[in-house]
């Protein structure tokens, strides 16, 4: 199936949703929202008691950082704003949905880990959403770090295997 980034950012709100997360969409900030065409924030939702809020981009291949350089200038304009009724947001970050991850070599692991590795030494957090067989979904955010945090419809089993 081929997805595009509407549809990214749905089946990341139907996961949340389902794990009774908090969670909105195309988010005007305070300061914009009478201005002709406001900002709009993806998505944002709250977890682990905080907000976090996201720009989702969905790329064919890595050889496509304009759209990434363009997702980092949003989220500067975004981030000193203010968000339901004086709320600042502390946590931003990128969700990138890669068309070709699982047959391109550039969507190896460490490509992965160096982009990942680039966003949080910048200062943002890295969102990253896998299906699995079974109808299994999870969001990681900074998915190789010690900060790791996972959202899944399912439990992890061990089977000995």
């Amino acid at each position: 199936m081929k997805r595009d980034e509407h549809s990214f950012e749905e089946d990341i709100k139907k996961l949340l949703e389902s794990q009774q997360i908090e969670v909105y969409t195309q988010v005007i900030p305070e300061e914009c929202k009478y201005w002709e065409y406001p900002y709009q924030v993806d998505i944002i939702f709250y977890y682990f008691g905080e907000y976090y809020g996201f720009e989702l981009k969905h790329i064919s291949t890595f050889g496509q950082g304009g759209v990434i350089a363009k997702a980092f200038l949003q989220l500067e304009k975004y981030k000193n704003l203010t968000y339901f009724t004086n709320q600042k947001i502390k946590q931003w970050g990128i969700g990138l949905n890669v068309e070709s991850e699982n047959t391109n070599p550039e969507c190896s692991p460490t490509t992965q880990i160096f982009v990942q590795t680039f966003f949080n030494f910048l200062g943002y957090n890295y969102l990253r959403y896998k299906e699995y067989s079974y109808n299994r979904k999870v969001i990681t955010i900074n998915p190789t770090t010690k900060d790791r945090k996972e959202i899944k419809n399912f439990k992890w089993v061990n089977n000995g295997i």
